[in-house]
């Protein structure tokens, strides 16, 4: 069997048909596979930031972090003309040097290599301190695929665009030796929230349906309101020691209409999922919100400590939601069911709750949990979706211990003889 012919453009127009709208961007009509072929080991070339106006803007713990991971990943070509997928990283961005979008719209279209709609680029928008910004929401970004961890309903289009986790140990390792022991299963806290809601559908809808209404089969305008009633009502039964808290003590962080701003400094969260079974995540009564990056942190904090997370709210798309079996790692469960949430969490057998822990930080560990994964995560979701096989990874030899006596262990070949084998 011989090698398939290379299949490399002609010249740089692909010829592919405009689709009426880059909302209805999907691989098959935005997508040029022609730069791809399945022996070209799917070579990524990576913008030098440097070298363009928003680089300047970016959060410099962001842009280090992915340089140093650009520099180590397998993937990345310097040759331009070889390249399967250009990436270019627009964010996080400074918010007070945050450019207009017509300027950054300007800058994409501007790049060497988009000629003229983009097609086979990558936008990365890597969220660490800021759970509001969405710098591509009002602009024109053509073919290219879009990776962030907030999206609207209008701007995300499945299995094209990738939603991603953020960054959160962005220079530093995560401290392995921090991280709580997966056992004992049960912890203080059968689930824990805290978190605060700034503005409510209700206030945004002006009126609220009577509770007769819904009854009747119309849809609540906010089920918010008696998620707050029945989680107090489990927590004042006394029934389970469950910790819920609808008000920061101090001022919570900025977060989008709808959504429950996180509360309080990271340490401080994190110490309360150290002691919780399970962490639940309110998911924006904004149906039109397909994820936001207040989710995505409080998924990767829950991870991270071995905290179950519990997703109220079926509608959004979980990072890697088309690569990642979810359900294996977390409940998702549709908020007309908070009142039966208690009973579901109790129901749960002890051998489930610890593979759901296992999984969830195995998810943490090789996924999200540093830059170096992160960035290798997002190639792999492209490089998966376009069928493109996975580089080897080449074997080294095993690093020798060296036994206590001076010889490595093993190597002797007459201490097996005499039976004094001693391995310590």
């Amino acid at each position: 069997l011989s090698l398939p012919v290379r299949l490399l453009p002609e010249k740089d127009d692909s010829g592919l048909p405009l689709p009426k709208s880059p909302s209805i961007c999907r691989l098959h009509n935005c997508f040029d596979y022609s730069r791809c072929p399945l022996t070209s080991g799917f070579p990524v070339f990576v913008y030098n930031t440097d070298e363009h106006s928003f680089g300047t803007v970016l959060d410099p713990l962001v842009k280090q972090a992915f340089q140093s991971s650009v520099s180590t990943n397998v993937y990345v070509t310097k040759n331009p003309n070889i390249a399967c997928i250009y990436v270019v990283l627009i964010g996080e961005m400074q918010e007070i040097l945050m450019p207009k979008p017509s300027e950054l719209e300007q800058q994409l279209h501007s790049l060497p290599y988009w000629r003229t709609d983009g097609h086979n680029h990558l936008i990365i928008n890597l969220s660490r301190k800021l759970q509001t910004q969405n710098v591509v929401h009002n602009i024109s970004t053509g073919r290219a695929m879009i990776a962030q961890s907030t999206f609207y309903d209008t701007q995300f289009r499945p299995g094209f665009d990738i939603v991603t986790t953020p960054l959160v140990h962005a220079m530093s390792e995560p401290n392995f030796l921090e991280i709580p022991a997966q056992v004992p299963v049960k912890r203080k806290y059968l689930f824990s929230f805290q978190g605060e809601k700034i503005e409510s559908l209700k206030s945004s809808l002006q009126e609220a349906r009577s509770f007769e209404e819904e009854i009747e089969g119309n849809a609540p305008a906010d089920y918010d309101d008696r998620i707050i009633a029945t989680l107090k009502a489990v927590q004042d039964s006394k029934l389970d020691v469950v910790l819920v808290e609808f008000t920061c003590k101090n001022r919570p962080a900025a977060s989008l209409p709808t959504e429950w701003a996180l509360c309080g400094e990271r340490e401080d969260r994190l110490e309360l999922l150290k002691l919780s079974t399970f962490s639940l995540i309110i998911t924006p009564g904004d149906g039109h919100l397909v994820i936001t990056s207040s989710c995505t942190m409080r998924l990767f904090e829950a991870l991270e400590v071995g905290a179950i997370p519990v997703i109220l709210g079926e509608h959004v798309h979980l990072p890697y939601y088309d690569m990642i079996q979810w359900n294996e790692a977390a409940l998702i469960v549709p908020k007309p069911r908070i009142t039966e949430l208690h009973f579901l969490l109790r129901s749960i057998s002890d051998n489930d709750l610890l593979a759901m822990r296992r999984q969830g930080r195995f998810l943490w560990e090789t996924y999200f949990s540093t830059s170096d994964t992160v960035f290798s995560t997002i190639l792999a979701s492209v490089r998966t979706r376009i069928m493109l096989p996975a580089a080897p990874i080449r074997e080294e030899p095993a690093v020798e211990i060296p036994h206590k006596s001076g010889k490595a262990a093993g190597t002797d070949p007459n201490m097996a003889d005499n039976g004094d084998l001693d391995l310590g």
